[in-house]
């Protein structure tokens, strides 16, 4: 039996510091979150839905006003069913969303239910190649 002081520590007391940093975090780089001030409040959610231009894409429906100000990820029961995975969706749709350049003042998302098997890859360029046509076509 080993009785020195470092045998007696419980193991995570024997890890180093650095080892001790879980890599999710040590690597995640540092992001704009989305604050409440920049969601869509409930109350401008109907006159950015009837005032705004609709958009589709094969796995998301966009919706893009003037009226409003702010973003929205819209995840029904319908489309998923779980709300672990709907919760997935609209995280990686949010991330998508932060590491793009420019964004409309107002913009919902309504994923599809094929958006649940789309790589966070394949999300980005679609979000990005829809929101690059509305800002070439529709000066928003």
């Amino acid at each position: 039996m080993d009785f020195s002081p470092a045998a007696r520590q419980p193991p995570a007391a024997r890890l180093s510091k650095v080892a001790a940093v879980p890599a999710a975090k040590a690597s995640r780089p540092n992001l704009p979150v989305f604050s409440r001030r920049e969601r869509l409040s409930r109350a401008m959610f109907p006159a950015a839905l009837s005032a705004g231009l609709r958009l589709s894409s094969p796995h998301f429906t966009f919706v893009v006003s003037k009226e409003a100000k702010g973003y929205a990820v819209v995840v029904s029961k319908k489309v998923v069913r779980l709300s672990v995975t709907r919760h997935r969706i609209k995280r990686r749709v949010l991330a998508a969303l932060r590491t793009l350049p420019s964004l409309p003042p107002a913009l919902i998302i309504f994923p599809k239910s094929s958006a649940s098997s789309v790589s966070y890859q394949d999300m980005r360029m679609e979000i990005a190649d829809i929101l690059s046509k509305i800002n070439q076509h529709h000066n928003l």
